[in-house]
């Protein structure tokens, strides 16, 4: 129980960036809040909610009859116990209804009923929803956030899982199907039908940075990945790490993404900390890169925003791609397939999806770096992501003013040559190539 009242401002941080809303009539206006969430579960033991279940389903069969009745025989209305009136001077009755018997005679697939406890402990119905209500997801969002923050509350009771709706939904329409495909309507551009979880994307961590094309902020001299988790009250560059930080925690997954620097051309790549193998290895699958990369801990500054929402929980993935600070189009749409996939597998994408390509997977040891050992123009003869021999000739450091060969450079293992020069201009103990062994 104090797991989840020590939680609560997490969850309703997390439920105001999620949008998590319903609307409201309030002095004859309609209104948007957000949804109220309470620590403190009501719990309901099952005996109890054995006897609600059983009231539920009568009521639900007998709003079912009704309707049946209204658009078929209407002996309800002919016995005298409803004025015809009533029925068809209801703003919910539809008229090009009248007549119509649904497949199984079921009008009503989801009802959503309202249910209120009195201080006496005595159950009512509020009201019933039976135009397909969208509450379930207040429930299972909920659940869903709860689990995340104090999952102990629920792994050491016995706690009914939610999580199988979309099933108990595929089985009513299966159920009613009479041959056809199973379609759910959504509001249109209000619900990204294939999409059933929040993706929040930011074009740039470091928008004061980008005309500058530097990770550092204007002004303060500071690389903004080197000042995380950051200080709520500390400079400006520490406050916005800390509110990022904040912003990010409780994720599913965060994909951070960075071009290659402006010297080197990168493949599609995820780079992860030794510390956080088990868990972002597993996720690095799906996003359709080349190559995971999994460094030693001593070469991870713990100042990085992957290093500082890994510690607390939050998978983050890193990802070095392109060409001389450029995305190309070509690495952008494979890591889109692959964030796709990776949503996908995390549940929060229903839409078809590529299989992602098997990466290579390597550790420190089997990575090689070659380092210039002069200073010159660099004129490579390998092509990147391509294979070398130990000893093969990777390119030339020429002398800009006589064009002579200050330096060969040559490969010290077999591999595959991941990173390579780009910028041509090097001085000594600039990077020239990373190799995979």
């Amino acid at each position: 129980m104090k797991e989840l009242i020590n939680s609560t401002e997490t969850i309703n941080r997390l439920l105001a960036r999620y949008g998590v809303k319903f609307g409201i009539y309030k002095n004859g206006e309609f209104k948007e809040q957000l949804f109220p969430f309470d620590p403190i579960p009501r719990i309901i033991q099952n005996s109890e909610f054995q006897f609600l279940e059983k009231g539920l389903k009568q009521r639900v069969n007998a709003l079912n009859c009704f309707l049946s009745d209204i658009y078929g025989d209407k002996q309800i209305v002919r016995d005298g116990v409803i004025p015809a009136e009533f029925i068809y001077s209801a703003k919910g009755f539809l008229p090009p209804c009248d007549g119509v018997m649904p497949p199984k005679n079921i009008y009503s697939h989801i009802s959503g009923i309202d249910l209120v406890q009195s201080k006496d402990d005595s159950w009512y119905i509020l009201e019933d929803n039976l135009r397909v209500p969208s509450g379930a997801s207040y429930p299972m969002i909920a659940r869903e956030l709860q689990r995340r923050s104090a999952p102990d509350a629920f792994s050491c009771n016995s706690v009914i899982d939610n999580r199988n709706y979309a099933e108990l939904l595929k089985e009513v329409m299966d159920y009613v199907n009479t041959g056809g495909i199973n379609v759910i309507l959504s509001p249109g551009r209000y619900n990204a039908a294939c999409l059933t979880g929040i993706v929040d994307v930011y074009p740039a961590i470091n928008p004061l940075g980008i005309d500058s094309i530097t990770r550092g902020i204007p002004g303060f001299d500071l690389d903004m990945n080197r000042i995380f988790p950051g200080l709520e009250n500390g400079s400006m560059p520490e406050y916005i790490a800390s509110k990022i930080i904040d912003d990010l925690s409780g994720s599913a997954a965060v994909v951070d993404i960075h071009a290659s620097n402006i010297f080197l051309e990168e493949i599609p790549q995820v780079r992860i900390n030794e510390l956080s193998r088990d868990t972002l290895v597993p996720l690095a699958k799906h996003l359709n890169v080349d190559y995971i990369w999994v460094h030693s801990s001593a070469t991870v500054l713990e100042s990085t925003l992957a290093y500082s929402l890994n510690v607390i929980g939050t998978p983050t993935l890193v990802v070095e791609m392109g060409v001389g600070m450029r995305i190309t189009k070509k690495f952008g749409d494979q890591l889109t397939d692959g964030i796709l996939a990776l949503m996908k597998e995390l549940g929060i994408w229903n839409g078809d999806v590529i299989t992602p390509k098997e990466p290579i997977i390597s550790e420190d040891g089997e990575v090689s770096f070659i380092n210039a050992g002069k200073s010159g123009v660099f004129v490579p003869c390998v092509g990147h992501w391509k294979n070398v021999k130990k000893d093969g000739h990777i390119g030339d450091i020429l002398n800009p003013l006589t064009g002579e060969i200050n330096e060969r450079i040559l490969a010290p293992t077999d591999g595959i040559v991941f990173t390579l020069r780009e910028y041509p201009i090097v001085n000594e103990g600039s990077l020239i190539a990373r190799i995979l062994a």
